[in-house]
């Protein structure tokens, strides 16, 4: 009881302990706390193959806003599914027969824009090349978009730099191999899958919180940890099955608090400092999945501010004396000793 009182005490007496002030103007995504945070210790939330919006008439579209919106939206890792069509890399989901988004350049170019306008920015792109094109044609694009020059390399033994060095050095769009390979090691500049990226399973009921975190791919020497956060529908159309659709119904229900659940379930299960990606389907900005990430990266809720955990106290004063006390002090000094022993 002592220390309860002596705890109020603090509470409403002491000073309230802020927030860590800036160390400087930096921004790093938005925020100077994640300056000098290793980029393998932060949480990306990802879009499944982000370039999948209903810029064309494609019923098996997976996302909702342009990869521009969701970049200004916080969206920092972007999925591109490229495909070989009229002899140039093109961005095709299910496949270029069903959906077919454009030339790969013309969404580098959107990139690059973006990324030269917002010089405070890291990003990370997955390439997933499932026809092993000829990766050359691959960085012909990042080359011709301007995006080559600010693509960040290191070797799988170097630990990862921080966010702020990233930036100073101009080096700040990672890019990533896919699960279905063929990129690396002929361009050196991506990041090999197998030797750096941990995939853990897509499971087969999120609604019902079923997680399936066994390795999508095999372990090795693996320092980011991908967990998909979709629902995946198979399905055949003109006679050839499809296993990667989307569900929006699905997307609707999941889309919510249950990816931090998923993502720390996952994350217990392997040796990781950090969960580096949660891939979504149909991201929608302003919702509980920006507040998670928020949280995941210890980051200030918006609009927080250190008074809103204080407990509020009303004042009051001590009751005024009835006559039946002030006549009879015995019973004054029993009431006193009775509230006495039931405190302590």
């Amino acid at each position: 009881m002592f220390f309860l009182i002596f705890l109020l005490f603090v509470i409403v007496s002491g000073e309230i302990t802020t927030y860590p002030p800036d160390k400087d103007s930096l921004q790093c995504n938005g925020h100077n706390s994640l300056c000098d945070v290793q980029y393998n210790r932060i949480t990306f939330l990802a879009t499944r193959s982000s370039f999948a919006t209903n810029s064309i008439d494609n019923p098996y579209n997976t996302q909702t806003l342009s990869i521009t919106d969701q970049l200004n939206a916080g969206i920092r890792a972007i999925n591109l599914d490229v495909y070989l069509s009229a002899g140039t890399p093109h961005l095709c989901f299910p496949d270029c027969s069903l959906g077919d988004y454009g030339a790969l350049q013309d969404t580098l170019v959107q990139i690059s824009t973006w990324l030269n306008s917002n010089t405070d920015q890291v990003l990370t792109i997955i390439l997933n090349n499932p026809t092993k094109m000829d990766p050359i044609l691959i960085q012909n694009a990042f080359q011709s978009s301007g995006l080559y020059s600010l693509v960040y390399t290191k070797t799988v033994a170097q630990p990862w730099d921080t966010l702020r060095t990233m930036i100073n050095t101009k080096k700040r769009l990672i890019v990533l191999e896919s699960i279905n390979l063929g990129i690396t090691p002929a361009l050196p500049w991506v990041f090999s899958y197998t030797d750096n990226v941990l995939r853990t399973n897509y499971g087969s009921d999120y609604a019902a919180q079923n997680w399936d975190c066994g390795p999508y791919s095999s372990i090795g020497a693996t320092s980011l940890l991908y967990i998909p956060h979709v629902k995946l529908e198979t399905k055949t159309i003109n006679g050839v099955p499809y296993q990667n659709l989307p569900s929006s119904s699905t997307a609707k229900q999941i889309n919510d608090d249950s990816a931090y659940l998923h993502a720390t379930a996952c994350r217990s299960s392997y040796s990781y400092p950090w969960m580096s990606f949660i891939e979504i389907d149909f991201y929608v900005a302003g919702t509980d999945l920006d507040l998670m990430i928020l949280g995941l990266n210890s980051l200030n809720l918006p609009n927080d501010k250190e008074i809103n955990y204080v407990p509020q106290f009303t004042k009051r004063t001590a009751p005024k004396l009835n006559s039946s006390f002030q006549n009879h002090p015995k019973l004054y000094l029993s009431a006193i000793l009775s509230l006495f022993l039931a405190i302590f």
